[in-house]
């Protein structure tokens, strides 16, 4: 962190270390974390984010049942030619990604009463971080960036 505050220092001219250099090389690291974490996801994973990105970015709302997470969800693993999860090691996949801080989770109320997730971070940063049209999941994720 260091560096890179030194590094922002420097490229402002300045000789002298401040705070505010301290919090930009803080942002700037955790956001490339962020990304690279996006990057790292294992196939199921990032099924998992891609068909709640999709909710996002279709306009169908930022705060999505489980359900048709979990439909659209299919929709893909079966076009990517990927196994499709159970409904329960799906919602796994999606209390992952809340314990990792990518997605927020809202708990459902009693028996029956299905959980709802959200992007916790930008979704810009989701679309960028995608795999590309010739990688794995590219289809789908080309199929996103056409969306947005």
């Amino acid at each position: 962190m260091l560096f890179r505050a030194a590094r922002f220092a420097d490229d402002a001219g300045e000789t002298l270390v401040e705070e505010r250099h301290v919090h930009e090389a803080r942002d700037f690291l955790e956001q490339k974390a962020v990304e690279s974490g996006i990057q790292a996801l294992p196939t199921q994973k990032l099924l998992a984010l891609m068909s709640v990105t999709r909710h996002v970015v279709s306009g169908q709302g930022d705060d999505v049942a489980t359900t048709p997470i979990f439909d659209q969800y299919t929709t893909y693993a079966e076009r990517e030619g990927v196994a499709v999860l159970s409904n329960r090691r799906f919602r796994d996949r999606l209390n992952d990604l809340a314990d990792s801080n990518i997605l927020n989770k809202r708990r459902g109320r009693g028996k029956g009463v299905q959980n709802h997730y959200s992007l916790a971070i930008d979704v810009g940063t989701v679309i960028e971080n995608l795999p590309k049209s010739n990688e794995r999941l590219g289809q789908t994720a080309e199929e996103l960036r056409s969306l947005r």
